[in-house]
């Protein structure tokens, strides 16, 4: 994933909870980054991370999205 195709992703995905933070760094191969998100509870979290995962809104399932590790 590329930081243009990040920051084209984060409005739909903002829409689903409050983004806390957002890093990057570009120092390997590939950009990698770490977004925060709030969530009231872990029920939440869970019910949020679901629906983004149906809407294509997480990275998982992208192309370039979430290679190594995701939460």
């Amino acid at each position: 994933m590329t930081i243009v195709a990040w920051q084209e992703a984060v409005p739909a995905r903002h829409a689903l909870s409050p983004l806390v933070g957002a890093f990057t760094a570009v120092d390997g191969e590939q950009p990698r980054f770490l977004d925060i998100w709030a969530y009231a509870s872990l029920e939440q979290r869970a019910a949020v991370r679901a629906q983004a995962v149906r809407r294509n809104l997480a990275a998982q399932g992208r192309p370039g999205g979430c290679q190594y590790f995701c939460v």
